[in-house]
């Protein structure tokens, strides 16, 4: 039994061996002038396979040239000879296997069945009639068997022009070639760790007994420095630099910049981070300190430690606003409406999308974010172009009070985090909430979802496709690959979402004359 490639060798062969036949019923009615109409009839047929024909063959050498990336050259040898014994090879049945992925695969063998039984029908139909003689009992033979073959074949080969377009669709869905290599997989593992470890770190240097709460402000990047993690594997540093300002209370704000380091250097060890962090303010202008100290995840004799360096805070930009809060608020400048420019919101949504695979499931970015944990600082209440490209999230330390408690995602989401991501797009896009405070529905575990389920499908009238697929697959995580892989600790699929959500945010931005 032929495996799933050798049937589309036998596809592309029976195209030609079929409009081969239409051409021999030709010849043998041009004699016939009083059979117009069918001749006519035949045309038309050698037309449409013609035309299914070239668009299943443009369909099989997208996937092979996908397949073996050699400039279509084995695509053209495999398509100029489809009954060759290369078809039947056992590893390149493997390699359509992983470029079409599993539920893609089990889709192309049924596509391609389907096809191979409607052209087998139709060439045992146009084979009764050859060879065509020119006895008198042609005529009544002929006008029978073509008003028998053609009238009742057109359901078939309006199911053949389906299944071909299934499979055209199909082959523009394969599996996407990731451009991430294995260093800068490498980055995001090593950024998620150095937040992570951070967090642990404050968390265990904040020894003190006030009661302010203390909050930690962790800048997502420019969009600039979101793709650094994306560029050459040799451009920039080792080290990881976060900016954190620090929040005690209302009213007190410290901007650091903290490093990751192998050894304490010259560093001391900060017995207590929020003395530390105050007492910067009246030191500072008097005594200004390169470095404040460090802090570690484990002991002060560890040898990976935070060193923590001040850095000029700006007095303007005291006040935080949440995106969600900027969205209720329809205001970006004083007297003017909010509007994000389609460049300001790819920008922030690479920016987004790049924290998201660097912070996931981690103290800084929970699995059901929101628009609310998404944060700006206005210069002077007014949102400048600085503000919007410098989003932060926020991570409070309530000392010895309980962590708040994780919010379960709703039944059939099959990532949270991609979830949250694309209800937060689709605000960017709507230049709203998905809710305001007259509509939540405390009944459901997430109030957003109906809204984000409706106004999914009206993405692309209002955005265009980038966005749509975009959005389309962050919300139900299509990205060909089972529910159990689809996390962003694996490999693949982390590469699957960069692929499929920042690159063509990156593409799309790229095609504005923006440089990235």
């Amino acid at each position: 039994m032929p495996t799933g490639v050798e049937e589309a060798g036998l596809v592309i062969a029976t195209f030609p061996l079929l409009v081969c036949l239409i051409d021999d019923y030709h010849q043998g009615l041009d004699v016939i002038s009083r059979w117009l109409k069918y001749k006519k009839t035949l045309k038309s047929l050698r037309r449409v396979l013609g035309g299914e024909q070239e668009m299943f063959q443009n369909a099989c050498f997208n996937l092979f040239d996908a397949v073996f990336k050699d400039n279509g050259l084995t695509a053209r040898k495999l398509i100029a000879d489809p009954l060759a014994p290369f078809w039947e090879q056992p590893e390149l049945e493997e390699k359509f296997k992983y470029k079409l992925g599993e539920k893609g695969w089990q889709i192309y063998e049924g596509i391609i069945s389907e096809i191979q039984c409607i052209l087998g029908e139709l060439l045992t139909e146009l084979a009764k009639h050859i060879p065509v003689n020119q006895s008198s009992s042609l005529y009544r033979r002929v006008s029978a068997r073509l008003s028998f073959t053609f009238r009742p074949k057109e359901a078939a080969l309006d199911k053949l022009h389906r299944l071909i377009d299934i499979f055209q669709n199909l082959i523009k869905n394969r599996r996407t070639e990731i451009d991430l290599s294995s260093s800068d997989l490498t980055k995001f593992r090593s950024f998620r760790n150095t937040a992570v470890g951070l967090s642990e770190a404050i968390n265990l240097s904040l020894k003190c007994s006030c009661v302010a709460q203390h909050v930690a402000n962790l800048r997502l990047g420019s969009q600039a420095e979101a793709l650094r993690l994306l560029g050459d594997s040799g451009n920039g540093g080792s080290e990881d630099v976060l900016e954190v300002i620090f929040q005690f209370g209302s009213s007190e704000w410290r901007a650091t910049a903290i490093k990751l380091q192998s050894s304490n250097g010259q560093c001391s060890y900060i017995e207590n981070l929020c003395v530390r962090l105050q007492d910067l303010g009246a030191t500072l202008q008097l005594h200004p300190e390169p470095c404040l100290g460090f802090v570690s995840r484990c002991t002060p004799n560890t040898d990976v430690c935070y060193c923590i360096e001040p850095v000029p805070y700006s007095e303007g930009r005291r006040q935080v606003i949440s995106l969600h809060d900027l969205l209720s608020a329809q205001q970006r400048h004083s007297g003017f409406p909010l509007c994000f420019h389609e460049r300001d919101r790819l920008k922030l949504a690479i920016i987004l999308a790049t924290s998201l695979l660097g912070l996931h499931s981690s103290p800084w970015m929970r699995d059901m974010w929101t628009s609310r944990d998404i944060l700006f600082r206005p210069y002077l209440g007014d949102l400048d172009d600085e503000a919007i490209l410098r989003p932060y999230i926020s991570h409070s330390f309530p000392n010895s009070q309980q962590a708040p408690p994780c919010i379960a995602p709703p039944p059939m989401v099959r990532n949270a985090a991609l979830y949250a991501l694309g209800k937060v797009l689709i605000q960017l896009i709507e230049n709203r909430p998905l809710i305001d405070g007259s509509d939540q529905d405390t009944t459901s575990i997430d109030p957003e979802q109906k809204h984000a389920v409706e106004l999914e499908p009206t993405i692309y009238r209002k955005a265009g496709k980038t966005w749509a697929e975009v959005i389309r697959r962050c919300l139900y995580c299509e990205f060909d690959m089972g529910t159990t892989d689809s996390i962003l600790d694996n490999d693949e699929f982390l590469c699957r979402v960069y692929g499929l959500v920042i690159q063509p945010l990156a593409k799309a931005l790229e095609y504005m004359g923006e440089p990235i």
